[in-house]
């Protein structure tokens, strides 16, 4: 198994947890508004610094 394919559903789940955790931030307390930007940041994170650079350099 090449690491791309290992990576790429990683990198799937991360955009899936963003988008849902962008959707979820209009339907939550205020007070758990600040919890979710965590999360979308976090995950921003970890796909920015982490997943991509190593994704585009096997391919």
């Amino acid at each position: 198994m090449s690491y791309e394919v290992a990576v790429s559903p990683l990198l799937a789940v991360v955009f899936t947890v963003i988008a849902f955790m962008t959707i979820l931030y209009w339907f939550v307390l205020q007070r758990f508004r600040e919890t979710i930007i965590g999360v979308i940041i976090a995950g921003m994170m970890i796909e920015f610094i982490v997943i991509l650079p190593i994704w585009f350099v096997y391919i």
